[in-house]
């Protein structure tokens, strides 16, 4: 029974709202809610994320509350809301308003449409004002994200494409989680690959940059549409009359040459695809031969942390000859994690949305019985486990290891360094753990 009454681990849909904002730095957001919810912004700012501005030291938050308490929640509190937003509306530096409710407010929410509908007309502003789902069926931190930017691509002005243009890609669904080195790396080498290929990249949904900025997307012909957020893809889409491609993360040297082939086929340059992916590929292989060798030596991996990173580090893991038997899925249950529970090659121990606590004692068995020597988990997880075997931070929220300089995931680039990042971390471990003469 206490087991089941544990805190999740999991972590909450405003979480993944927040990750949004703090991605789009001419937004906000208006939480119906106690002021804990501007407390939660903590776990990005000063923690996670080393450059995020969702609070400001002038009291220009970009997280608002209502102030709406425990014992006032019966109550109706549309007065509190439209005044909450009629600030937000009148803010200069602030093109976007999100509105969502903690768990507690949505129990008795006011109509929080006709809220909105309200404060525009009395203040005639264009701004797009966007309400989150409050009571979704799935209600983590991935749906938050994924309804902050499929609200985003319903609401923002797009600018017109030119149909004879051809080339020009916008990618939606990309998890931009800080203002750090390792995605804006990331987004760096996307745009490289694309240009690669034969594409201009115009913009990607979310990479730091302002509402103007991502209203270029409707000049693109081609959307990729990355697994973070594929609601908002089709929107654009569907507004545009742009083609929609939905593809995986391109992590990896396998996954990334699959994501380049297929996006130069929808795009018409299939032949400059095979000679840039060829030149990649005699580029990367051979730097990655003797730390395969190091890495797939009898090693086990366990992941946990987002089930679509997961995915990607999986096709990793493959090309790598690592076993990964061990996994943990910080997301509610999803009909398209099937595959990362049923995987007969590795025959995994696989927990799905665990609370705290549940995973520690298989942990620990995996660690012994399938020879795991390397922990890729969040920092949540990574408390959590407190595992005795190496440790990596990877994903949302990762509070002790930051990039100040590239450090990217994704692509030709990203595969390399996270490679060498991993054999790193192992090999020190292994090293600091390793018996010396003087201890006898």
């Amino acid at each position: 029974m206490s087991e089941d009454l544990s805190p999740r681990l999991v972590l909450s849909h405003a979480l993944g709202a927040y990750l949004a904002v703090n991605a789009l730095p001419d937004s906000l957001i208006v939480m119906d809610g106690k002021d804990c919810v501007v407390q939660k912004a903590s776990q990005l700012q000063g923690n996670h994320d080393w450059q995020s501005t969702l609070v400001s030291s002038d009291g220009a938050h970009r997280v608002l509350t209502t102030h709406a308490m425990p014992e006032e929640v019966w109550k109706g509190r549309e007065d509190d809301v439209e005044r909450v937003l009629d600030y937000a509306i009148a803010r200069p530096d602030v093109r976007v308003i999100f509105l969502g409710a903690s768990r507690m407010a949505s129990i008795t929410e006011p109509a929080y449409d006709m809220i909105v509908e309200r404060c525009a007309e009395r203040s005639g502003t264009r701004k797009p004002l966007i309400v989150l789902p409050t009571r979704s069926l799935l209600n983590d931190w991935l749906q938050g994200y994924a309804d902050a930017l499929a609200g985003l691509a319903r609401a923002l002005p797009l600018e017109q494409r030119d149909p004879t243009a051809g080339r020009r890609v916008g990618i939606v669904g990309y998890l931009m989680d800080r203002n750090e080195e390792d995605h804006f790396s990331n987004l760096r080498e996307l745009a490289r690959l694309l240009e690669g290929i034969g594409a201009e990249l115009l913009c990607t949904w979310l990479d730091g940059g302002d509402s103007a900025h991502l209203s270029s997307i409707g000049r693109a012909d081609l959307i990729v549409s990355l697994p973070h957020a594929r609601e908002a893809a089709k929107v654009i889409a569907q507004r545009t009359g742009a083609k929609l491609l939905e593809t995986g993360l391109p992590m990896g040297l396998e996954a990334t040459s699959f994501w380049l082939h297929s996006i130069a086929a929808a795009l018409g340059t299939s032949e400059r695809a095979e000679t840039f992916v060829d030149r990649e590929l005699a580029n990367a292989v051979p730097k990655l031969e003797w730390v395969v060798q190091m890495l797939s030596t009898g090693a086990g991996m366990a992941f946990v942390g987002d089930p679509h990173l997961l995915r990607g580090f999986l096709r990793l893991a493959r090309e790598l000859g690592i076993r990964v038997p061990f996994r943990g899925i910080l997301a509610e249950a999803r009909e398209d994690q099937r595959d990362l529970v049923r995987d007969g090659l590795d025959e995994p121990t696989v927990f799905v949305d665990p609370r705290v606590g549940q995973m520690r004692a298989a942990f620990k068995r995996a660690v012994a019985e399938r020879d795991i020597d390397l922990l890729i988990a969040s920092s949540y997880a990574l408390d959590d486990l407190l595992p005795d075997v190496a440790a990596f931070e990877l994903g949302f929220p990762s509070f002790h290891s930051h990039a100040l300089t590239d450090q990217p995931f994704l692509g030709y680039q990203g595969c390399l360094s996270l490679v060498a990042r991993l054999a790193e971390r192992r090999s020190m471990h292994q090293l600091l753990r390793a018996p010396r003469a003087s201890d006898g």
